[in-house]
């Protein structure tokens, strides 16, 4: 049988800072597409699009961790989780949100975030 090697330091790292995680609701991803819709309201559609997300990749800002190999993610922070305004989420999108904080499973911690 199959014998795997213990976790370096980096990895065990890694693990307690997903398990400790603080999940954050970004909006900067908003903002920047909604300037940049304004900005090009004159534009025809289908080049209005490639230059909204133009504007995206140059004003956004990047995260990259200390350990990581591969940089890049969904906003500023580690475990960011964006607003997408441009692909119109309905409402009912974010209801797990709410039935976790209604059923008692999330609770506010100190910081005044809620936590599972």
């Amino acid at each position: 049988m199959y014998t795997f090697k213990p976790a370096t330091d980096r990895i065990l790292k890694m693990r307690e800072a997903i398990r400790d995680r603080v999940l954050r609701h970004e909006s900067e991803r908003a903002r920047i597409m909604t300037e940049a819709s304004k900005k090009y309201e004159n534009v025809t559609p289908i080049i209005r699009r490639p230059l909204m997300h133009y504007e995206l990749c140059k004003h956004m800002t990047l995260y990259i961790g200390d350990d990581e190999r591969i940089v890049g993610g969904k906003g500023p922070h580690m475990f960011s989780c964006p607003s997408f305004i441009e692909q119109f989420p309905p409402i009912g999108e974010y209801h797990f949100m709410y039935q976790g904080i209604k059923s008692g499973e999330w609770k506010i911690g100190d910081d005044g975030l809620y936590h599972n």
